[in-house]
């Protein structure tokens, strides 16, 4: 209802709707399914899987049209908010994965890019199924050869968005080594089996359309989009507390929550000795910290750790329910948020020169 109701109801709104739309009504007339092309030129800002699927809806309806290039990334969302409630289930309960869920779900940010056409909703489904399954053979929580989905879904995300897709799910396994100092982690990747299944997905499109432009799509896909982007700013440099001001906005109306939830878990050490609690708080900064330090910035980049807050929440309303988390505590730390961040009376109604620094309400009570 949220992503998929109404979803063709509006135009294409500019810029990016109608660049997708364009290089798919093209390769759905020429029946092209390797090189994608926009006003004749090359396109090489994102590999090839989202054009896929958009092809592929549109020979199932007949048509390139808003509903048929929006319903890959509606279906995206899903994907993303279903990926995040296995996540809760499987590391908290049933009760903390659906509110985990939810709350996801109904994020402004989440919102907004499940509704319209762009590749960053069917990327972070790929990514989060790819960190699920990555995360049950870290835990030991499911069959050994489980591990090989991780790969399964990275190279569906590298197909989707490029190297990142690689990139955020090793940077957040190195964390998790560094910090348990577990080396021998390594063999849980089952790397000789997962590396061979990656290529056989991810490598012959990439080869098609490197011979099919004589390696133009590929030079200008790495050195542009992602060295440049990361170390140049390539059209989105902001400064480097960007996301501090971006992500509570992206995250509401949940951010509200946020400070309270991390009130109410203290100690934070006791907190941190739970490795679950460890891979989760490691996801939230390795992906935060990633994007922090790119010259390119934009707020949906971000979109790839929010479920970690949003199970965060979860947990949070969870704990509630069931009375580990006492009610009382949790009115007392609103209320003393409430009285922090409001205004005392005195601020509202500065004292006059004169006055005795009564209020306006306190002299019309000496007068009366």
């Amino acid at each position: 209802m949220l992503y998929i109701s109404a979803l063709g109801a509006r135009d294409f709104w500019a810029p990016v709707e109608p660049r997708y739309a364009e290089i798919a009504r093209v390769m759905f007339s020429k029946n092209e399914w390797v090189v994608p092309t926009i006003n004749g030129d090359l396109y090489t800002d994102k590999p090839i899987l989202y054009f896929w699927l958009v092809l592929l809806v549109a020979r199932v309806f007949g048509a390139v049209n808003e509903w048929t290039v929006r319903l890959p990334a509606a279906l995206g969302g899903v994907g993303f908010v279903f990926g995040t409630y296995l996540l809760g289930r499987d590391f908290f309960n049933g009760r903390a994965g659906l509110i985990g869920a939810a709350v996801l779900a109904t994020s402004m940010r989440v919102v907004w890019e499940a509704r319209w056409a762009h590749v960053d909703m069917v990327f972070c489904a790929f990514f989060v199924f790819a960190v699920y399954f990555g995360a049950r053979a870290l835990f030991h929580k499911g069959q050994p050869h489980e591990i090989l989905f991780t790969y399964l879904f990275l190279a569906l995300a590298t197909l989707t968005k490029g190297l990142i897709g690689v990139a955020l799910p090793g940077l957040l396994f190195l964390a998790v080594m560094l910090v348990r100092r577990e080396w021998r982690l390594i063999f849980v990747l089952k790397l000789h089996l997962g590396l061979p299944l990656f290529f056989l997905i991810a490598a012959p499109w990439f080869y098609l359309v490197t011979r099919a432009t004589d390696g133009k799509w590929l030079a200008d896909f790495i050195y542009i989009h992602h060295i440049q982007r990361y170390t140049a700013g390539a059209g989105h440099r902001q400064p480097f507390y960007y996301y501090l001001t971006t992500l509570p906005a992206d995250f509401l109306p949940w951010t509200i929550f946020l400070i309270p939830a991390l009130f109410a878990f203290r100690p934070y050490r006791r907190r941190w000795a739970d490795p679950v609690v460890q891979f989760f708080v490691l996801w939230f900064f390795a992906v935060f910290l990633f994007f922090t330090f790119s010259d390119t910035k934009r707020d949906l980049y971000l979109l790839p750790l929010m479920p970690t807050l949003a199970l965060f929440v979860g947990r949070y309303f969870d704990d509630l329910a069931t009375g580990k988390i006492a009610l009382s505590a949790a009115i007392k730390d609103w209320r003393s948020l409430s009285l922090a961040s409001s205004p005392s009376p005195a601020s509202l109604f500065p004292a006059r020169h004169g006055s005795s620094g009564a209020t306006p309400s306190q002299r019309c009570c000496r007068r009366a």
